[in-house]
């Protein structure tokens, strides 16, 4: 997140920008502040995201809710639309056979292997790339090892997936699958805590999120004589950097990805505090406008993560104005 940080005395009620991009942050310079005084911030975000889809194409089971998933996928661009976001999306599969695309981004002759809003045609090519089919083969689920090949060696450096990942971006990880990973033994995690590091004060750099079977379900199989597996590896990976893990085994795909648009949304636009609040006395503003302290609409406080975390209806789109403040734990 890139934020403007200022210091607002209750004397003056002085507001002073000073922005700071997402990486650029290499200091800060905070003086101590008086008693009396109350923290106030001015929020804006980096709306940097790269989206990467990761569809399984093993097994029958697969086929209709790759043409379901594919379908409802224009709830997450058009709520990027909406909130002003600078996104870009790749699909790729899990199949890293020696028939399979092994981590290359799909595309067609003649278009983008990267898509954005500007490209002609987007949204009738996301869905063509979605909707990759079954293989006869079918290939191993290897999704952590295709995502690695994806954006890593020769396919990230000169090859279609060239250019896909942007510094100062949030990357996106969207597992689709109903089987489990099968990748080759390998710290997954730990790549792409290396790739992608975490942000000066904690903001995550990049996000796992999985549509499949969770343990427990019961109305979606694996395999056409019953078999069910849930995709625990994914969950893992989801669970790990705070990702949203859905189920689509009730076939509800757009409640789904409604919830995934929801958490890649807030995770964009959570705001690390840099002093513990008095949580009774945080005020927030979007455009001069107070918004509740609300799990649906409003904002949130993540203690774990001394944060404010917005939600649904009070999501600030890219151009607005936001203001916390509160008083500081310790002030007399």
């Amino acid at each position: 997140m890139r934020t403007n940080l200022n210091h607002l005395t209750k004397r003056s009620l002085a507001l002073a920008t000073l922005a700071c991009g997402l990486l650029a942050c290499n200091t800060q310079n905070f003086a101590q502040p008086p008693e009396e005084e109350q923290f106030a911030q001015r929020v804006t975000y980096n709306h940097e995201v790269d989206l990467l889809f990761v569809v399984d194409t093993s097994s029958s089971s697969m086929n209709t809710i790759q043409e379901a998933f594919a379908k409802q996928a224009h709830l997450l661009t058009e709520q990027f639309n909406k909130t002003g976001l600078d996104y870009r999306i790749a699909v790729t599969t899990m199949d890293m056979s020696a028939d399979g695309e092994k981590g290359r981004f799909i595309y067609q002759d003649g278009t983008p292997p990267i898509l954005t809003p500007d490209t002609p045609n987007f949204e009738e090519l996301l869905v063509e790339r979605l909707h990759r089919g079954v293989y006869d083969w079918h290939p191993l689920l290897r999704g952590l090892e295709a995502v690695k090949a994806a954006l890593s060696g020769s396919n990230a450096v000169s090859g279609p997936n060239a250019g896909f990942l942007r510094p100062n971006s949030l990357l996106v990880l969207v597992f689709v699958s109903t089987g489990n990973d099968r990748s080759k033994p390998d710290n997954y995690k730990g790549w792409l805590d290396e790739i992608r590091p975490k942000l000066k004060f904690g903001d995550r750099s990049w996000v796992a999120q999985f549509l499949g079977i969770l343990p427990g379900d019961s109305n979606c199989k694996t395999a056409p004589w019953g078999y069910i597996e849930p995709g625990t590896a994914f969950i893992e990976l989801a669970q790990y950097s705070g990702g949203a893990v859905e189920s689509i085994c009730d076939g509800d795909i757009r409640r789904a990805l409604t919830n995934v648009k929801s958490r890649i949304l807030e995770m964009i636009t959570e705001y690390v505090l840099p002093a513990i609040p008095v949580v009774e006395s945080i005020r927030v503003t979007i455009n001069g406008v107070e918004i509740p302290n609300d799990p649906e609409n409003g904002w949130t406080y993540n203690e774990a993560r001394n944060s404010i975390v917005f939600h649904g209806s009070s999501i600030p789109p890219v151009d607005s104005v936001v203001d916390i403040k509160y008083d500081r734990v310790g002030l007399k």
